[in-house]
This record gives C-alpha cells, structure tokens and sequence, in this order.
C-alpha cells in the first residue's frame, strides 16, 4: 500500500500535464442576440458569439488553429411577459485562426408568445487541442471545453446592439535575414 502513493501521485500528474496540453482555450464573448421568427409558441433567437483564439501563429499557421466542436448552451429569457428556457446542443464547425476573432451564431426557440427583452446566454463549449500529443490522445480523452455566460439585450431585427469586438490582425513588418517574415497583432 506504501508503494502505491507515488503510483498515484504520478499517475494524477501524467493526468494533469496532459490537461495543459489543450493549449489556452479560445476567448468566447456573447455579442447580443436578435429575433429571427416569432410566433404563438415561441420567439426564435439567434445569439451571436466571438472566439477569439489567443494563440500565436506559427510555421504555416494551421497548427494553433481553434476549431470549436460542440456546443452546450442554455438561454433563459429576461424581461418581456414571461421567462421562458431554451437549451440546444449542436456542432458549431467554427475554427478561429490563431491571433484573429470569428464570429457566429447559436440558433435558440424561447418557449412563450412575447419577445423577450433580455437574455440570459450560458454555455459549454468543446474545441479541438492543439498540442500533437493531445490529437493523439483524442479517442480516449474528452475534448477540452471552455465556458462563456453573459446577459445581453434582443434585438427585434437582425442587427446585433452589442458593440463588434475589436478584430485582431495580423500585419506584416517585413522580413529577417534567415528569410522568415516579422509579424506583430495589432487591435483594429
């Protein structure tokens, strides 16, 4: 039973490292949501979402990229005449490429025949890892997640009331003696 401690202790800490190995998990910020259909048994609601992926590019770029998979969420709705509950599990297929920002949308039906006012947007996401070791180990591992909630106003049409995020670029300075190209983020 002694010899089993430090088993254990190593076992946890294999199990750890390899939690790291996800890489920083994308940055994910609700936007606002907006009406798409209403009607007597409910308002339709898309709720819009940035990930921002905090990793820097390297070599050709592709191997810091954030693909989002699934998609855990749940909107309860605030305000208006009644607070209704919707929740959906869907794919997202959504990559944010490394230093960069890509949007999308979450489709969401809110039981109840008035619009609501605000929304309250909770949320588990699962994205793919970067780390090579992590691939590896993806059929016996689950995906690494990462969590977004927030409450945001609804929109009666199709424009978004929050303001855009700041979109990340990537720009060039120039190039180094051994060839490869300097790049800085910059905030736009």
């Amino acid at each position: 039973m002694a010899r089993a401690g430090p088993l254990l202790m190593a076992i946890g800490a294999f199990g750890v490292g390899l939690g790291g190995c996800a890489g920083r998990a994308p940055e994910l910020t609700v936007r606002g949501a907006y009406v798409v259909e209403q009607g007597p048994e409910g308002t339709l609601i898309n709720v819009v979402v940035d990930a921002w992926n905090p990793l820097p590019r390297t070599g050709t770029g592709v191997e810091n990229d954030k693909p989002l998979r699934e998609a855990r969420y749940r909107v309860t709705a605030l305000g208006g005449a009644g607070a209704g509950v919707g929740r959906a599990v869907r794919l997202v297929q959504a990559t944010a490429a490394p230093m960069s920002t890509r949007r999308f949308e979450l489709p969401i039906t809110i039981p109840g025949a008035q619009r609501p006012e605000r929304v309250e947007v909770s949320g588990l996401f699962q994205y793919e890892p970067t780390s090579k070791l992590r691939q590896l180990l993806a059929d016996w591992l689950p995906l690494p997640t990462t969590r977004v909630r927030a409450e945001v106003a609804v929109s009666p049409s199709g424009e978004v009331l929050s303001p855009p995020a700041p979109y990340r670029v990537m720009t060039s300075v120039g190039v180094n003696p051994d060839g490869s190209t300097t790049v800085i983020p910059q905030v736009r």
